[in-house]
């Protein structure tokens, strides 16, 4: 159940984002809202802002824009007055009823959720708040994000992406996968994978060993670092790793056997 809704100009994205106006010149809205309000005080002699038709449209296409580039709001679990394990940033189509349904669970389970549906117009943003408390879970859905870009895209952006922000457990969704995954073997581009569509209790289950996971791979991460260090820089491709792709250590198996 939603029961709160909070746009995307105002007080919820200075908070979640300090920087992010001034990144997509929200300013211009700023400015514009002043200047309703300047004329609002004064409505003995001036009943409406001047604005001419082609200003209007100009806005309207500017926030049209931006809305489409980015979009977040929060939905909160009924009846519930703090989140229980934090925030969740979802990374969905939040137009979807698959989405909305996820998103009731994932608020079920104890989360306050934060939808993003414009990957290439947050990744800054993200990659420079998402280390710093404001999540303590990221759920990408993977079917989504293929109608952006291709899976080798995809793949590559999740690996970067979860050796920046590592401290965070990620949960990858996608109807392709044959089932649920809760192993080490896609560590490198998320904590745990469910095959979709997802019920309540497998996504439980999925968060619990997330947590698990993600510990193992900062371990991982911090052992690479070490043998960096003491490798003077050298090569760091541990094949326990696993910083390859799927497709590839598929038909690396396949060629072996």
């Amino acid at each position: 159940m939603i029961t709160r809704h909070e746009p995307l100009v105002g007080g919820f994205v200075d908070r979640l984002f300090p920087d992010f106006s001034e990144v997509i010149g929200l300013r211009l809205f700023a400015q514009l809202v002043f200047s309703l309000r300047a004329h609002s005080m004064d409505r003995a002699t001036v009943s409406r802002p001047s604005l001419s038709c082609a200003d209007m449209s100009a806005v309207t296409d500017f926030l049209t824009r931006k809305r489409d580039q980015f979009l977040v709001w929060q939905r909160v679990g009924q009846g519930r007055t703090a989140p229980q394990l934090g925030r969740c940033l979802f990374i969905a189509d939040p137009s979807s009823a698959t989405s909305t349904r996820l998103s009731t669970i994932l608020s079920d389970c104890g989360y306050d959720v934060d939808f993003c549906n414009g990957v290439d117009a947050s990744s800054k943003s993200l990659l420079r708040h998402s280390d710093d408390g404001t999540w303590s879970l990221f759920v990408r859905d993977l079917d989504f994000l293929q109608k952006q870009a291709s899976l080798g895209e995809i793949v590559d952006y999740l690996i970067a992406f979860r050796e920046e922000v590592c401290r965070v457990p990620s949960i990858l969704l996608s109807s392709s996968f044959g089932r649920d995954d809760f192993g080490v073997d896609r560590l490198p581009i998320a904590d745990a994978s469910l095959r979709l569509p997802v019920a309540r209790g497998r996504m439980a289950a999925a968060i619990a060993e997330a947590r698990t996971n993600n510990a193992l791979w900062q371990r991982r991460l911090e052992d690479r670092s070490l043998q960096q260090v003491m490798t003077g820089g050298g090569a760091l491709c541990d094949p326990q790793i696993g910083l390859q792709r799927p497709r590839a250590r598929r038909q690396r198996s396949a060629t072996r056997s």
